[in-house]
C-alpha cells in the first residue's frame, strides 16, 4: 500500500506544488501542510480503490483508476484546502451547489443511497438491509472518504453510459450529467489521466497490495443522481485501459 500512496502523492505534488502563494484565505497553508493533507487524501483515496471494484481490466486496474479519480480531482478542485474542507465562500462550485475534491453537485440533497450487494444506486423495492443510504454535503465534508467514494461511483455509471465512445469521451456524464454533453471536460480529464500514467507506469501491480483475490461479479447501476437526462441503466463494464 506503501507504494501506492506514495505514488498518488507523487501525481498530486506535480499537479498542486506545496507551498505556493494563493489569492483565497481559506487556500493557504505551508508546504509542510500541505504535503501531510496530500498524503492524507493519498491514503483515502488508496483506501477506496482496494475497497470498490476496479474500473480496468487487468493487473493494474485499480492505479489505472486512481489515475481517473485524480485527474478529476485536478480539474474540478486543485487539491485546494478551502475545497477539501469546505472552508470559505469559494469552497464550493456551481453556485454552491458542489462541494468536497470531486465537485458533487448535490445541492441540498444527497448522493445516492447504495445497494451494496448489487452494487449499484438503490431501488424503492430493494431489501433495506442491502442498503446503505447517501450523504448530504455535511457529511461529505466531514469525511473526505466518503466524497471519494460517491465520485468513485458516479464515474463507473459514467463508463457504463459512454463506453461506446472514444476513450476521451467517457467522462462526460460524470461532467455533465448527459452522455450527450460534456465533450470538452470529458477530454482534459481523461486525456490527463491518460497522459500521467503513460508517463508514470507504477512499478506495482494490484496484487501488491490487494492479494490475488478473485474479483466479484459486477451488477447494474442507475443512472446520475440528479441528472436532468434519464436514460436505461447499462451494467457497468471493467473495460480495457487504452494502450
Amino acid at each position: 500500500m506503501e507504494k501506492l500512496i506514495a505514488w498518488i502523492v507523487t501525481f498530486i505534488t506535480a499537479q498542486a506544488p506545496p507551498g505556493l502563494s494563493t489569492l483565497v484565505p481559506e487556500s493557504k497553508e505551508s508546504k509542510e501542510a500541505a504535503l501531510a493533507r496530500y498524503e492524507s487524501i493519498a491514503k483515502d483515496i488508496a483506501t477506496i480503490v482496494t475497497e470498490e471494484e476496479p474500473l480496468f481490466k487487468g493487473p493494474l486496474g485499480r492505479s489505472k483508476t486512481v489515475s481517473i479519480i485524480l485527474s478529476i480531482m485536478t480539474h474540478e478542485s486543485m487539491f485546494r484546502k478551502d475545497v477539501d474542507l469546505g472552508l470559505g465562500k469559494w469552497a464550493k462550485g456551481d453556485g454552491g451547489k458542489s462541494v468536497c475534491l470531486m465537485q458533487l453537485n448535490i445541492g441540498d440533497s444527497k448522493t445516492w443511497s447504495w445497494n451494496t450487494v448489487k452494487n449499484r444506486a438503490a431501488f424503492d423495492n430493494d431489501d433495506k438491509s442491502e442498503v446503505v443510504l447517501g450523504w448530504d454535503a455535511k457529511e461529505i465534508l466531514a469525511d473526505r472518504k466518503k466524497c471519494i467514494r460517491a465520485g468513485y461511483r458516479v464515474i463507473k455509471n459514467s463508463f457504463s453510459h459512454t463506453s461506446h465512445l472514444p476513450t476521451l469521451e467517457w467522462l462526460r456524464v460524470y461532467a455533465s450529467g448527459s452522455p450527450d454533453k460534456g465533450s470538452k471536460e470529458s477530454v482534459v480529464r481523461m486525456g490527463l489521466a491518460l497522459k500521467w500514467f503513460k508517463e508514470h507506469k507504477p512499478d506495482f501491480v494490484d496484487a501488491d497490495f490487494l492479494g490475488p483475490e478473485p474479483m466479484p461479479a459486477l451488477q447494474p447501476i442507475a443512472p446520475v443522481y440528479g441528472s436532468s437526462w434519464v436514460g436505461k441503466s447499462h451494467l457497468i463494464r471493467v473495460i480495457h485501459w487504452p494502450e
